[in-house]
């Protein structure tokens, strides 16, 4: 089992423009044929980009890649999208879409206390929709309460709801009165431990050791913290001062692990920042002294192998399920073009192609 840095795995929209459905509903496995064109390609496994793009899908999956697909099959709609670079679906490690911090710490607290579950779970079936139209079609979820991250898993794969594929830990693990227990800071026998499914406790080394360890850096939660901070008192004191200590070693563990080359995967901890921003760690992986396409790595084949999903997932090869996006430019000479993506295919469904030219 592997651990990241922050979370144990138990068990193993945002949108201003327009996108457009290849088929109705919120996605059934799509058995219809497409040619996707672009002026570039990176597989996820490469050192560079590649021209041109070309991907062929059919039922759900990559049948063919690059210049030498061939011509397209007899009846395939060809998406064709221009001055453009070619992805596999993007992966975040460390994501929590069952909820998201507010700029309000103590009503965060009371809305944590007072929200019904249901309530709880349709605001996660919209973190959910932001995370997938951004790029991301796979999440790897770090913690929840009361099975709603297994049942927003559970109505992504059935098709009800739009989202990431989940992998789901359902319960983080931290020490007793730290990040991880709901019942620190408050007067005891106020909360039960022994009933429901929530965080759990574990103290001392041995309680949380796991062997096959990755970095996953979640910068984005420094930046998260970062823009609260700047807000003002935002946080308890003790909590603030907690927070700027994280921001300032986090950053220099980053550039540490970058020299002696750590085995670095791509996670952001969504939710301490607000969802559907998970792109912008690209840029600040590449700022801290990561090559652009090392970034990109993380995010693709890193993760897959992380995840143990690189039979199927991280790459754009042959056999493969045809998680595919697109974004302008050069990734690779850009990195910000990653916040950027306006194609976005899930297992051959397509979610958003703006330029298609249509409104949802």
């Amino acid at each position: 089992m592997r651990l990241s840095c922050a979370c144990v795995l138990l068990v193993a929209l945002l949108s201003g423009s327009h996108f457009c459905l290849a088929q109705g509903g919120a996605g059934p496995k799509e058995s219809k044929t497409y040619v996707i064109r672009a002026a570039r390609m990176f597989d996820g496994k490469g050192e560079r980009v590649v021209a041109p793009g070309l991907v062929v899908v059919s039922g759900g999956r990559i049948v063919s890649v690059g210049a030498g697909a061939g011509a397209p099959p007899a009846g395939a709609e060809v998406i064709d999208l221009g001055d453009a670079t070619l992805l596999p679906g993007f992966m975040d490690a460390h994501t929590h879409l069952t909820g998201e911090a507010s700029d309000d710490w103590k009503q965060d607290e009371l809305d944590s206390l007072k929200k019904s579950i249901p309530e709880q779970t349709l605001d996660a079936t919209e973190y959910a929709r932001k995370t997938l139209l951004i790029g991301f079609t796979t999440a790897r979820d770090l913690g929840s309460g009361d099975l709603v991250d297994v049942g927003l898993r559970n109505a992504i794969r059935n098709g009800k709801v739009w989202g990431p594929r989940m992998l789901v830990a359902v319960r983080a693990i931290g020490a007793t009165g730290g990040h991880c227990d709901p019942t620190g800071g408050y007067r005891p026998g106020i909360f039960d431990r022994t009933t429901g499914i929530s965080d759990a406790v574990a103290d001392g080394p041995d309680a949380v050791r796991a062997a096959g360890t990755y970095l996953v850096p979640t910068l984005m939660a420094a930046v998260g913290l970062s823009e609260r901070l700047e807000k003002g008192s935002y946080f308890p004191p003790q909590v603030e001062a907690k927070a700027r200590a994280a921001i300032a070693s986090i950053r220099a563990t980053f550039q540490k692990a970058v020299a002696k080359k750590v085995r670095i995967a791509f996670g952001t901890d969504a939710a301490v920042y607000p969802h559907g921003r998970n792109a912008e760690e690209f840029r600040h992986m590449v700022e801290l002294g990561m090559r652009p396409v090392d970034a990109l790595k993380a995010a693709t084949s890193v993760n897959a192998e992380l995840f143990g999903v690189s039979d199927r997932l991280g790459t754009l090869e042959a056999g493969k399920l045809a998680d595919i996006i697109a974004v302008p430019g050069d990734p690779t000479q850009d990195i910000r073009q990653t916040e950027r993506v306006f194609f976005v295919m899930k297992e051959g469904v397509t979610y958003r192609n703006d330029r298609a030219g249509a409104k949802p």
